[in-house]
C-alpha cells in the first residue's frame, strides 16, 4: 500500500505514538493469561495449604491484574482515537488533491474518465482510503502482535502443544492469500458497476424533465433497475468470496483447536503438563484465532482499498493537457471577450465533432 505509507508520511511523530500505544497495549493482553496460569498452578495450591503469604499474593496479583487491563484499555482506547485522526487528515489531503487534480483535466481527459467516475472516486474511493488506513494502525498492528506474541507465550508454556498450533498456520496464510488474490479484480469490477450507477442517475437528475415529458419514466427505471442490478450482483459477487476466508479459517484452528485439547488431556495425564498451563493455552489459542480474524479483516479492507488506490493513482498520474497561463490577463471592453477563429473540436481525438467555429463574443453579450 505505497499510497497509504505515502499519505501517512508527514505525520510519522503521530503515527509512532499510535503504534507504540497499539503494540503496548496488545502486549498488556497477552500477560494476562501467564498471570492466571501462575496463580492456578503455584499460588491456589499453596492456599489449599493454608497460608496467609499465598493469600496475599493472590490480592497482589489480582490487583496487578486489573492494573494491566485497565492499562491496556487506555492505551487501546487511545490509539484508536489518533488512527482515527490520522486516517481524516490524510485522506482530507488525499481529496484536496485529487479534487485539484481534477480541475485541471481537459475537457477530452474527464470525457474518458467520465464524470460519474470522477464523483465515485472523490468520495467512494477515498472513504474506502480512509477505511483502509485506520483499519491498518488499529489492527495491521494489534493483530500481528497478538499472534506473534501469543505464539512465543505458548511455546513458553508448552513448546510440544505449539507445534500443533503453528502446522495449522500455513494452511490458513494460503487460504487468505488465495482468496484476498481473487477479490481484487472483483472490487475493481464492482467500482466500474458503481461509476454506471452513478452515471444513470445523474444522466435522470439532469433530464428528469425532459423524461417526464417524453413519459419516459418507466423506461428510465427500467434502466436504472438494471445498473442497480447489475452493481449489486457485483458487490455479491466481492463479498461472498472474501467472506468465505473466515469460515474456512474457523474450521482449520477449531480442528487445531480439537486437537491441543487432546493431547494437552493426555500429557495432563502424564503430569508433564498443568490445569493452569491448559487454561493459558487455550486462551493464547483463541487471542491467536481473534488475531487471524483481524489479520483477514485487514486483508479484505486492502484489497478494496488497493483497487480504490489504482483508481485514485489513474487521476492523480494524468498529463496536465491545459496550463495556466503566466501572463496577467489585462480586459479590454473594445475587444472581444470570446472570439473563435475556424476552430475545430474533437472528443476522440480522431474525427472533428465541431468544425470550422467563427464567431466573436463582448462583454454582456451570448450566443445560443
Amino acid at each position: 500500500m505505497k499510497m497509504i505509507l505515502r499519505l501517512v508520511r508527514p505525520y510519522w511523530r503521530m503515527l509512532t505514538v499510535s503504534l507504540t500505544f497499539k503494540s503496548v497495549g496488545a502486549l498488556a493482553d497477552l500477560f494476562l493469561p501467564w498471570i492466571i496460569a501462575y496463580m492456578i498452578d503455584v499460588e491456589i495450591p499453596k492456599l489449599q495449604a493454608e497460608t496467609d503469604a499465598s493469600l496475599n499474593s493472590l490480592y497482589m496479583l489480582g490487583g496487578v491484574m486489573v492494573i494491566i487491563a485497565f492499562l491496556g484499555l487506555y492505551l487501546n482506547v487511545a490509539a484508536n482515537r489518533k488512527a482515527e485522526m490520522i486516517a481524516a487528515i490524510t485522506v482530507k489531503g488525499l481529496r484536496h488533491d485529487l479534487f485539484s487534480k481534477i480541475e485541471r483535466l481537459s475537457a477530452n481527459q474527464v470525457d474518458f474518465l467520465t464524470r460519474p467516475s470522477l464523483i465515485s472516486r472523490m468520495t467512494t474511493d477515498t472513504y474506502n482510503m480512509y477505511n483502509a488506513t485506520a483499519s491498518m494502525q488499529r489492527l495491521g498492528v494489534r493483530a500481528p502482535v497478538l499472534l506473534l506474541g501469543g505464539i512465543l507465550m505458548s511455546l513458553l508454556l508448552d513448546p510440544m502443544l505449539t507445534l500443533i498450533m503453528v502446522a495449522m498456520l500455513p494452511l490458513i496464510i494460503i487460504i487468505v492469500y488465495f482468496y484476498s488474490k481473487k477479490g481484487i479484480p472483483l472490487y475493481k469490477q464492482t467500482q466500474a458497476s458503481v461509476d454506471k450507477l452513478v452515471r444513470k442517475l445523474r444522466e435522470y437528475v439532469s433530464g428528469a424533465r425532459v423524461v417526464r415529458a417524453l413519459s419516459m419514466s418507466d423506461h428510465e427505471i427500467s434502466k436504472f433497475d438494471d445498473a442497480n442490478k447489475n452493481t449489486v450482483g457485483s458487490e455479491l459477487k466481492a463479498t461472498i468470496t472474501m467472506s468465505k476466508i473466515n469460515p474456512m479459517m474457523n474450521a482449520v484452528m477449531n480442528v487445531g483447536l480439537v486437537v491441543v485439547l487432546v493431547f494437552g488431556a493426555f500429557r495432563l495425564d502424564l503430569g508433564v503438563t498443568e490445569k493452569g498451563q491448559i487454561m493459558a493455552f487455550v486462551t493464547y489459542f483463541t487471542i491467536i484465532l481473534n488475531a487471524m480474524m483481524s489479520i483477514t479483516r485487514v486483508f479484505i479492507l486492502a484489497s478494496r482499498a488497493t483497487a480504490s488506490a489504482e483508481r485514485i493513482d489513474e487521476v492523480l498520474n494524468m498529463p496536465e493537457d491545459m496550463k495556466d497561463g503566466i501572463e496577467p490577463v489585462v480586459k479590454d471592453i473594445k475587444k472581444p471577450h470570446i472570439e473563435f477563429k475556424n476552430v475545430s473540436f474533437s472528443y476522440n481525438q480522431k474525427e472533428s465533432n465541431l468544425k470550422d467555429i467563427s464567431f466573436k463574443l463582448y462583454q454582456g453579450q451570448t450566443l445560443g
